[in-house]
C-alpha cells in the first residue's frame, strides 16, 4: 500500500475541520434517532451530487 501526503493552506484546513465537525454533529443527532427517523432523515437529506449538498447545507446555516 502507498502513502501519500497533502499540504493544506490554512483556508484549507478551516474548511476541513468545519466539513468534519458538522459531519460528528449529524452522526451524533442520526445515532439518537429509530431507523426509522433515520431513513426518513436521508431521504430528506439526499442529493444527487453528495459534495455540491454538503457546501450548499454549509452555506445555509
Amino acid at each position: 500500500m502507498s502513502a501519500f501526503q497533502i499540504e493544506l493552506t490554512e483556508k484549507q484546513w478551516e474548511i476541513v475541520e468545519e466539513v468534519w465537525a458538522r459531519a460528528e454533529k449529524e452522526t451524533a443527532y442520526l445515532a439518537t434517532l429509530s431507523r426509522e427517523q433515520r431513513l426518513a432523515w436521508f431521504q430528506e437529506h439526499q442529493y444527487p451530487h453528495p459534495t455540491i449538498g454538503i457546501l450548499r447545507s454549509m452555506c445555509l446555516h
